[in-house]
């Protein structure tokens, strides 16, 4: 862990907001990107993501900004796996706005 720049206070803060991560899963969170802030922000759009699903998002590059204009564009009852599902297949607001009336559903 030392290797990838993990710290204790690293973990201790996770801990803080209730993630108990394992020890790979705190060396694939920190080698990703996620930090405290990105869970708390997460958190703050109404999701509630695992350490797995948290390393998933930042992976695909989800931000709390896409979360929400998910959200803005009435899918507002996205899991974190739909939000990734949806991300990969370079959907956004914009491009869901277009779907007009075709029976598309995510």
């Amino acid at each position: 862990m030392k290797v990838q720049g993990v710290t204790p206070e690293y973990i201790r803060e996770f801990h803080e907001l209730g993630l108990q991560p394992s020890a790979d899963d705190v060396i694939g969170m920190k080698v990703q990107g996620v930090t405290p802030e990105y869970v708390r922000e997460m958190r703050a759009t109404g999701l509630k993501p695992n350490t797995d699903e948290l390393i998933g998002m930042k992976v695909q590059g989800i931000t709390p900004e896409y979360v929400k204009s998910m959200q803005a564009a009435g899918f507002k009852d996205l899991d974190c796996d739909e939000l990734i599902g949806a991300k990969v297949q370079g959907i956004t607001r914009s491009s869901s706005s277009r779907r007009g009336n075709t029976g598309f559903r995510i």
